[in-house]
């Protein structure tokens, strides 16, 4: 597991220095499930987020604006750059806010990231929606297939 990961913030945090009471000299037991000391875990920088926000906003780009394009103008919905420009823009309005609201309510990360997700979900539907004005049913799935794609990409990036 790594150290700053969401597992590693959780009131019962599962991080391997977080899994055993630290006793003083630097000994540790070996029970499990214990709350963390006070003043944190040693070595664990406990982020509520499992990468960088650079690294975060680039993997959703790269993932989710590739998929709204090419449903997009699959769909004659859009012309390329047209799509390009409101994949972009429905990702750069929603991408910070889902990750300030993981930054403040990182302590219940996972309920946390379900429902900053399923709101960046309709937050994008209605974005793109009022840019193309037709279509609602095709651009809600394009949102939902883009989302869940930049979530699996973001999970199998953070935990290796």
């Amino acid at each position: 597991m790594v150290p700053g990961s969401p597992r590693c913030v959780a009131r019962w945090a599962v991080c391997p220095r977080m899994r055993s009471s630290h006793l003083p000299g630097g000994e540790r037991s070996r029970r499990t499930a214990l709350p963390p000391p006070r003043g944190g875990c040693r070595g664990c920088k406990h982020d509520t987020v499992p990468m960088p926000y650079p690294l975060a906003l680039a993997l959703t780009l790269a993932v989710e604006v590739p998929v709204y394009v090419v449903a997009l103008r699959a769909a004659g919905l859009l012309t390329g750059w047209r799509a390009l420009a409101v994949a972009v823009a429905a990702n750069l309005a929603t991408h910070p806010l889902v990750w300030a609201v993981l930054l403040r309510f990182g302590s219940a990360y996972w309920p946390t990231f379900a429902v900053a997700e399923a709101a960046a979900w309709l937050a994008e539907t209605v974005a793109v929606f009022l840019a193309v004005r037709r279509d609602a049913v095709l651009i809600a799935l394009t949102a939902l297939v883009a989302n869940a794609a930049s979530c699996l990409a973001g999970l199998l990036v953070a935990w290796p």
